[in-house]
């Protein structure tokens, strides 16, 4: 969860390291619920666009996701930054916090920049994490 990485080889290292990529907070598709046809299509797109979670306040944006994320039953959480964002990574702590307090799963934050700029260190990062889960 967090924001979508430029480094796609990401999801590879969750692989190769045995681990398995069962969903993502910004396009999961379970989000999507028909566009209202009624009244103005311009307002109507907005608020669905709106109700989107990446596009919520952060503490929002948790509490709509997590539902979906139970859905999911995942084993961990790996939530993504992207380097000198501002997005989640200064809620960061809250954010894990709420997730280990609701899903009582383990949580770890990474954080990447443009294609394989730090590839090494969040590959260790995440082979660490995936070895102390299973």
């Amino acid at each position: 969860m967090g924001e979508e990485t430029q480094e796609l080889q990401l999801f590879n290292i969750i692989e190769d390291h045995g681990g398995a990529l069962v969903g993502g907070d910004t396009r999961l598709p379970l989000y999507y619920e028909p566009i209202e046809e009624d009244g103005s299509a311009i307002e109507n797109l907005a608020r669905w666009l709106w109700k989107m979670p990446c596009n919520l306040p952060t503490i929002e944006r948790i509490k709509t996701t997590i539902p979906y994320i139970k859905k999911q039953n995942p084993d961990a959480i790996i939530i993504s930054s992207i380097i000198g964002s501002r997005n989640l990574p200064g809620a960061e702590r809250l954010v894990k916090d709420i997730i280990k307090d609701e899903l009582s799963i383990p949580v770890l934050s990474i954080e990447t920049t443009r294609p394989l700029e730090n590839i090494e260190k969040v590959n260790s990062q995440i082979r660490t994490f995936i070895e102390m889960n299973t």
